[in-house]
C-alpha cells in the first residue's frame, strides 16, 4: 500500500521519516557478509560519507531489502549523497512499506491520518504495533485516548501506551507517567506514575525530568509541615533537584523556577551532592538494536 507522490503529501509523510522514527536504522538482509557491508554503510554514513553509504545501500534496497530502502528513502529526502528527489524518497517507502518494515508502515500511516484515513492508518500502525514497533503503538494508544480513527477507549489507551512503555519507549513512559497521575480511565496512582517519569527520565526526556522535580517539590512543601515531615526523605528531595538541574540544562520550560525553589528548601551541603549528581548524569537508553544515526 502506498501513497501517491506530490509535495503536500510528501510534507505530510516523508517529512516525517527521522523526526518519528529517530534514527537512519543500519540496513542490510541476513547473512554475515551483508551484516558486515551493513556496518560499513552506517559507519561511512557516521562519519559523513553519505555518497559512500549511498551507493552501498541501494545495491540493498534494489535487491529487494526493506531496511535499506528505507535507509534510502531518508538520504533521498536529506539530499545526502545524493540529489534531492522527493518522489524517488516517498516511492523507495512505499516500497519499505509494502515489505512489512515497520518504520515505513508506521510513517505511512501518518500521512493517512494527515489526510484523514483514520481506518487505513490504522491498520498499518496495527501491523508494525505486531513487529514491536513502540512508536506505532504509541501512537494507537493516542488515538484510542482520543477516539481518532477508533472508538474512543481508555482500556485500549492505556494498553497500548503501556506497551510501547514497557519496551522502551521514552515518550510512551512519560505519557504512562500522566495517565497514573491524572487518574486517566480511573487508574489514579502516584507511584506508578512516578516510576514511569523515573524511567523516562533516566533515558534523558526532559519533561519526565521536570515532573520528577515537581513531584519532589510538591512532596518537599508537604514535609515542610512538621505533622508531615516524613513524607519525604532528604535523599528524594536531592534526586529532585537532581532532576531539576538537568531539565533546566535542556532548557525546559519552567525546569528553573522549580529548580529555584528546590534549591531555597535545600541544605548547602545537600545542594552540592544535587549539583554532582546531576553532572554525573548520562542518558540510558533502555532500548537496544541496530546503530542508528540520528
Amino acid at each position: 500500500m502506498g501513497l501517491r507522490g506530490g509535495s503536500k503529501i510528501w510534507g505530510m509523510v516523508v517529512g516525517l521519516l527521522c523526526a518519528v522514527t529517530g534514527a537512519v536504522v543500519l540496513a542490510g538482509p541476513p547473512g554475515a557478509r551483508a551484516a558486515e557491508v551493513g556496518r560499513s554503510a552506517m559507519e561511512l554514513y557516521s562519519q559523513g560519507y553519505f555518497a559512500r553509504a549511498y551507493a552501498i545501500w541501494q545495491q540493498q534496497a534494489e535487491a529487494g531489502d526493506p531496511e535499506a530502502q528505507f535507509n534510502l528513502s531518508v538520504l533521498l529526502e536529506r539530499g545526502r549523497g545524493v540529489d534531492r528527489d522527493l518522489e524517488a524518497a516517498l516511492s523507495w517507502l512505499g516500497k519499505a512499506a509494502s515489505g512489512g518494515y515497520p518504520p515505513a508502515l508506521h510513517n505511512m500511516a501518518l500521512g493517512l491520518l494527515e489526510q484523514g484515513e483514520g481506518e487505513a492508518a490504522v491498520n498499518l500502525l496495527r501491523q508494525a504495533d505486531e513487529k514491536g514497533f513502540a512508536a506505532s503503538q504509541y501512537t494507537l494508544g493516542k488515538m484510542y485516548e482520543y477516539g481518532l480513527g477508533v472508538d474512543e477507549a481508555p482500556d485500549q489507551a492505556l494498553f497500548h501506551i503501556l506497551k510501547a512503555a514497557a519496551g522502551g519507549y521514552p515518550k510512551a513512559q512519560y505519557g504512562a507517567g500522566k495517565m497514573y497521575r491524572d487518574g486517566y480511565g480511573g487508574r489514579e496512582d502516584p507511584e506508578q506514575a512516578r516510576q514511569w517519569f523515573l524511567r523516562a527520565a533516566r533515558q534523558g526526556y526532559g519533561r519526565a525530568q521536570l515532573r520528577l522535580a515537581e513531584i519532589g517539590l510538591s512532596e518537599g512543601e508537604l514535609a515542610d509541615d512538621p505533622a508531615n515531615r516524613s513524607a519525604m526523605l532528604d535523599e528524594r528531595k536531592v534526586e529532585a533537584l537532581q532532576w531539576a538541574i538537568i531539565a533546566a540544562a535542556q532548557r525546559i520550560p519552567g525546569a528553573e523556577t522549580v529548580k529555584a525553589r528546590l534549591a531555597a528548601r535545600l541544605k548547602t551541603e545537600q545542594v552540592v551532592r544535587a549539583v554532582k549528581l546531576a553532572e554525573e548524569y548520562k542518558p540510558m537508553p533502555e532500548r537496544r538494536g541496530r546503530p542508528a544515526v540520528e
